[in-house]
C-alpha cells in the first residue's frame, strides 16, 4: 500500500510566511551575482525587452519609421528587429527565410500575401514554414521583463513630471537609479517570480515524499521528527546549492523551464507518489486533491505547453512524466484517454497560448520552439557553438548542478535499494530525470544550464539522505540525541564549499563584464555633469566599441540606461551564418585586433557584406544573420567618435596606439589565467603563469613574496579606455 505523506499539510499562513522568507532570500541572494554566466540571461530577455520598451529614446534614431515606409511594412515590431542592436540572429531567422524563398531585395516584394501563397498553398503550410524556419526565441519568456520595464517607464515619467527643479545632483542620483532598475531590476523579478516560487515548490512537494523506507531505517528512526521535518531538508538542499543560487536569480529561460517544470509536479504530486487508484483510499485528508485529478493534471500539462514554448528541451520531461501518471491508471482505455486527455490537450493549448503571445511581439502566427528544434537538432548548428560527447550531461554536468546533492542522492539509491522500485515517487522521478538527460545527451552541444530542471529532482531525491546526514546519532543508542557540535560540522560540509564556490563564481569569475557598463555609466555621467551646466539639453550619444574578441560578451543598453545620456553601440559579431563560412568578426579581430580596428576607423572592412552594412545599416544580402555587424545603427564609423572602448588586457598593446586620445582608465578582473608558488607548484601551465609571457601578452600580473617563494597570479582583465582628462 502506498505510505501516507510524510506530515500534516500546513495552514495557509505558514504557507505565505515560507514564500514570503524565500522571496527575501533570493533577493537577498541577487547581492552576490555580480558576474557573467551566459549571454542568453541579457540577449534573450533584457535586451529584447529594452528594444520594444525604450529603444526610441535611447537610440535617438528617428528614422526607422522611414525605414518601415520606404517598404510598405505596417507592422512596427518588424522595424524593431531590423534595426534595434539588442535583437540577435535568432529573432530574425524568419526574414531572412523570406528572402531566400522570396528572392527579397528591400521592395515591397515579399510582402504581398499573393506571392507568398504560391509558395506556402495552405495555412498550415504557412504556420509550419513560419515556425520551422522563423524564429527561435519566443516572447513568452520576455514578457515578464516587458510588462516590468513598461511598469517601470510609466512610474519614472510620472516622477520626473512632478518634479519641478532639478539640481546636478539629484540629476545624477535619479540617472544612477534608472541604471540600477533597468538593469538589476529583473534579477530581483527573478528572484522573486523564479527562483522563490522554484523553492517554494521544492518544500511544499516535499510533504508528499513517502516514509515507509525510513521505517525499515535504523539511521532515520534513530530521530522521530526527521519524518515531520523532511520538507525542510529537501529546502535546504536547494537553498544551499551554489548552482541554483548562481543560476536561478538570472534571467534566463532556463530557469522559467525549471519554476514550471517543478510547479507541474506541485500538480500532479498525489499521483506521482500514490498513483491514481489509491488517491481515494489512502489520503482521507486530502479527498479534495483526489477529486481535483484531472483539473490539476491539466494545469500541470498547461504549463508543461508554457515550458516547451519557451525551453523545446522541456517537452523530454514532460513526455515521461505524462507517461508515469498515465501508466497509474487502473486500463488501458483510461491510460490512452490520460495521454490525450489532459496530457495532450493541456499541453497544446499552453503552446497556443504561447503562440497568442508571440503573435503580438512577432507579427506573424509562429511556433518559435520548433524553430528552435529544427535550428538545433535537425540542421545540428548547436554544434558551432561547441560540441561535447555523448556522456558529458551524466560525467560533467550532473556533478556540477547537483554538487553536493549527488553523493547523497547516491547514499539515499544505497540506503534504500532494496525497495527502490517499490517506491513510487522516486522511481517515478528517476524516470523523468533519466529520461531529461537522455534526450538532452542526443544533441551535441551542451551547457550546465541545460540540465538546470534537474536539480529540483535531485533535492527531492536526496532529501531523506541530508535529513539523515544532519541528524544521525553518534551511538547504538538511538534515544540518544544527536551532539550539536557534529550536527553543526555536518551542516558547514554542505554550506562552506557551496558559499565559497557562490561567492567566487558571483563576484569575481567574469565579473569585468558587468562592471565595465556600470563604470561607463557613472563615468559618462560624471563628465556630462561636470562640464555642461546645460546637461538636459546636451542629446549627443556616446560610443562604445565593445572589441572584446567575443560576441555578446557583455550586456548591451539594458545596462546602459541612465538619462540623458545615450549610447551608440559597437559590437562584434559572430552568428551561425559567419561560424559556417568560419570568417567571423570575433575570429578576425583576434587575429590582428590592429588590422580590424584600422579599417574600422576608416569605414572599411575586409569583406563586401559588412561594407554595405556600414553603408546602409541594412543587410541586402540573404543572409539576415549578417546584420549584426560592427556598424551600430545609422552612422558611419569614420563620422563616429570613439569615447569609449572595451576589450581584454591582451588586446590593449595593439589598440591603444590606434586610439592616442584614450587611456587605460579601469580594470576589471574576468578570469585568472594561473598561479604558481615559487619554483615548486604551477596550477595553469607555464604558458600563462610565465611572467615573461604573461607581461608579453597583456595579462595582469601580480606577485608576492620573495623570489623563492613569491605567489605569482595572472589574470586575464576586461578594460576600459576612455578620454584622457
Amino acid at each position: 500500500m502506498a505510505s501516507r505523506p510524510t506530515t500534516q499539510f500546513p495552514t495557509v499562513q505558514r504557507r505565505l510566511a515560507v514564500f514570503g522568507g524565500l522571496c527575501l532570500f533570493r533577493s537577498l541572494n541577487t547581492m552576490v551575482v555580480q558576474s557573467y554566466f551566459d549571454p542568453d540571461e541579457y540577449w534573450q530577455t533584457l535586451e529584447p525587452a529594452y528594444c520594444h520598451v525604450f529603444y526610441q529614446e535611447s537610440l535617438n534614431d528617428g528614422g526607422h519609421n522611414d525605414f518601415l515606409n520606404d517598404r510598405n511594412i505596417d507592422n512596427s515590431n518588424i522595424s524593431i528587429h531590423e534595426k534595434c542592436p539588442g535583437f540577435t540572429w535568432e529573432w530574425k531567422r524568419w526574414r531572412q527565410h523570406r528572402r531566400e524563398m522570396e528572392d527579397y531585395d528591400g521592395t515591397t516584394k515579399g510582402d504581398n500575401d499573393d506571392n507568398y501563397s504560391t509558395i506556402i498553398p495552405t495555412p498550415v503550410l504557412k504556420f509550419l514554414d513560419q515556425s520551422f524556419h522563423g524564429p527561435a526565441r519566443t516572447y513568452l519568456g520576455v514578457l515578464p521583463v516587458w510588462l516590468y520595464y513598461k511598469c517601470l517607464k510609466s512610474i519614472m515619467s510620472t516622477l520626473t513630471t512632478a518634479a519641478t527643479t532639478t539640481t546636478t545632483a539629484t540629476a545624477m542620483t535619479t540617472s544612477y537609479w534608472w541604471w540600477w532598475l533597468v538593469a538589476r531590476g529583473p534579477m530581483v523579478l527573478w528572484a522573486v517570480s523564479v527562483a522563490a516560487p522554484t523553492d517554494y515548490a521544492i518544500w511544499y512537494v516535499a510533504h508528499w515524499l513517502p516514509t515507509s523506507h525510513q521505517e525499515n531505517d535504523g539511521a532515520a528512526a534513530a530521530s522521530n521528527s526527521t519524518p515531520t521535518i523532511l520538507p525542510g531538508w529537501c529546502l535546504f538542499g536547494s537553498l544551499v546549492s551554489w548552482f541554483g543560487a548562481f543560476s536561478m536569480v538570472r534571467t534566463l529561460a532556463n530557469g522559467q523551464e525549471t519554476m514550471l517544470l517543478a510547479w507541474s509536479v506541485v500538480w500532479v504530486a498525489p499521483e506521482l507518489w500514490m498513483g491514481s487508484t489509491t488517491t481515494t483510499t489512502t489520503v482521507t485528508a486530502h479527498d479534495d486533491w483526489s477529486k481535483s485529478r484531472i483539473i490539476r493534471a491539466s494545469l500541470a500539462f498547461f504549463l508543461g505547453g508554457l515550458a516547451t514554448s519557451i525551453r523545446s528541451t522541456a517537452i523530454a520531461a514532460y513526455v515521461p512524466l505524462g507517461l508515469v501518471l498515465a501508466v497509474s491508471e487502473p486500463t488501458i482505455v483510461s491510460q490512452i484517454t490520460y495521454l490525450l486527455h489532459p496530457c495532450a490537450l493541456f499541453g497544446g493549448l499552453g503552446l497556443a497560448a504561447a503562440a497568442c503571445v508571440d503573435r503580438l511581439g512577432f507579427g506573424i502566427w509562429t511556433l518559435p520552439a520548433l524553430g528552435n528544434f529544427y535550428f538545433n537538432a535537425v540542421e545540428n548548428h548547436a554544434s558551432l557553438y561547441g560540441a561535447h560527447p555523448w556522456h558529458w550531461n551524466f560525467t560533467a554536468a550532473l556533478p556540477v548542478v547537483t554538487g553536493l546533492l549527488l553523493p547523497l542522492i547516491l547514499w539515499e539509491f544505497l540506503a534504500v535499494s532494496a525497495g527502490l522500485w517499490q517506491s513510487r515517487g522516486t522511481r517515478n522521478l528517476t524516470i523523468v530525470a533519466l529520461c531529461y538527460l537522455v534526450v538532452l545527451s542526443l544533441n551535441a552541444h551542451k551547457e550546465f544550464r541545460y540540465i538546470l530542471p534537474i536539480l529540483p529532482i535531485g533535492c527531492w531525491l536526496a532529501g531523506p539522505a541530508v535529513a539523515r546526514f544532519c541528524t544521525k546519532s553518534t551511538s547504538s543508542d538511538h534515544n540518544q540525541t544527536p551532539k550539536r557540535q557534529l550536527r553543526v560540522v555536518r551542516l558547514l560540509l554542505l554550506i562552506v564549499p557551496n558559499v565559497v564556490a557562490l561567492l567566487y563564481l558571483g563576484l569575481f569569475h567574469q565579473s569585468g563584464a558587468i562592471s565595465v557598463n556600470r563604470w561607463i555609466v557613472r563615468h559618462a555621467l560624471q563628465q556630462r555633469f561636470d562640464k555642461n551646466s546645460n546637461w538636459e539639453d546636451d542629446t549627443a550619444p556616446l560610443s562604445i566599441y565593445y572589441l572584446t574578441g567575443s560576441c555578446h560578451s557583455t550586456p548591451l543598453h539594458s545596462h546602459l540606461h541612465a538619462p540623458p545620456l545615450q549610447f551608440a553601440t559597437v559590437t562584434l559579431d559572430c552568428s551561425p551564418s559567419c561560424r559556417k563560412a568560419g570568417d567571423c568578426e570575433t575570429q578576425r579581430f583576434d587575429q590582428d585586433p590592429a588590422q580590424y580596428l584600422t579599417q574600422l576607423l576608416l569605414g572599411k572592412e575586409t569583406t563586401t557584406t559588412t561594407t554595405q552594412q556600414c553603408e546602409t545599416n541594412v543587410d541586402t544580402n540573404d543572409d539576415d544573420d549578417k546584420q549584426e555587424s560592427s556598424c551600430a545603427a545609422g552612422v558611419e564609423p569614420s563620422q563616429r567618435p570613439i569615447d569609449y572602448v572595451v576589450t581584454m588586457s591582451r588586446y590593449r598593446e595593439a589598440l591603444q596606439p590606434l586610439v592616442p586620445h584614450l587611456e587605460v582608465a579601469a580594470r576589471f578582473p574576468f578570469h585568472w589565467r594561473g598561479v604558481r608558488l615559487g619554483r615548486w607548484w604551477t596550477l595553469g601551465g607555464e604558458e600563462d603563469i610565465s611572467s615573461s609571457s604573461s607581461l608579453d601578452q597583456g595579462y595582469y600580473y601580480y606577485s608576492l613574496g620573495g623570489s623563492s617563494s613569491r605567489i605569482e597570479v595572472s589574470l586575464d582583465e576586461m578594460i576600459v579606455l576612455a578620454p584622457r582628462r
